[in-house]
């Protein structure tokens, strides 16, 4: 049943943490993500919006085409994606991952094309002149952020938040892949196994699904209900996270079985809608029985 959020569980879920988090396992709609977005952007713990450098820092003139050109392709993603979702699965292996159509998460529209190409100049310039550095997942970072905001300062402020929340150095980044990699031998031994002697590059999967939050693999209607719960949570996002790359990997430890080492890949890096009241459930089973080990 289509959860409909209430003026009384929209206030649950701005005061009570416990009722967020329940109500993000569902998907907020739409229609109030905003709000509660902002609410919960707003209330995180050391997070704060970059401050314009003021050492009279230019972004390279050259480095904004290249800008353009990534998020135009991220864009193009996104449309060819959106077309698919709209479709009935293209094999019985999809539909085993899918499962059932009635568990898909709601369908959101695409932002206009040059809108969302003027926020990536506009938001990533700003971060670019602070952190003297870009990378190509911010658009898939910020395409969640102009869905759900209408106001472009908004989108442009909490950019900054999310960069900060979701920021990964590489030594960061390499512990959570050991501590992801440890965690698939123990979880899923035999899929291991099989990964390894076919020589399929985990890292890569790895290095992909951590440094995105999942956006960039994800439909966008499902990633946006993961940001749900990673927003309501405040905090523990990172290891959550991993979890969550665990539960995808079971959901579609068949599949990965049963095609190639090229299909494997595309799979992994392009995942098809999920169901993902099943998808959190397993991340949520999976927390706890590691835990219980610790």
């Amino acid at each position: 049943m289509e959860l409909r959020l209430s003026s009384c569980s929209k206030h649950e879920a701005l005061t009570d943490p416990a009722a967020a988090n329940l109500l993000a396992r569902k998907g907020f709609p739409h229609a109030t993500r905003p709000i509660l977005w902002a609410h919960f952007l707003d209330q995180l713990e050391a997070i704060t919006p970059v401050e314009d450098d003021d050492t009279g820092y230019l972004v390279p003139v050259n480095l904004f085409s290249h800008i353009k050109e990534d998020a135009s392709r991220c864009y193009a993603r996104h449309v060819a994606r959106a077309a698919l979702n709209l479709r009935p699965p293209s094999s019985p292996i999809t539909e085993r991952i899918e499962g059932d159509p009635c568990n898909r998460s709601e369908l959101v529209p695409l932002p206009d094309e040059k809108r969302y190409l003027r926020l990536c100049e506009v938001a990533f310039g700003r971060l670019i002149e602070a952190r003297r550095s870009y990378s190509t997942v911010w658009t898939y970072l910020l395409m969640p952020l102009v869905v759900t905001f209408q106001d472009d300062e908004d989108v442009i402020r909490y950019f900054q938040k999310v960069a900060m929340l979701f920021r990964t150095d590489i030594k960061v980044l390499r512990k959570q892949i050991g501590q992801l990699v440890n965690k698939f031998r123990v979880v899923l031994p035999d899929l291991y196994c099989y990964m390894d002697e076919e020589d399929m590059d985990l890292n890569e999967m790895a290095e992909s699904w951590m440094t995105s939050y999942l956006s960039r693999e994800m439909m966008l209607p499902d990633a946006l209900r993961l940001w749900d719960v990673y927003f309501a949570m405040q905090r523990g996002q990172s290891e959550y996270q991993i979890h969550v790359c665990l539960a995808l990997l079971a959901m579609c430890n068949e599949a990965l079985q049963e095609l190639d080492k090229s299909e494997a890949r595309s799979l992994a890096l392009a995942l098809p809608a999920l169901d993902m009241d099943r998808l959190l459930s397993q991340a949520d089973l999976i927390q706890r029985n590691l835990t219980s080990l610790d």
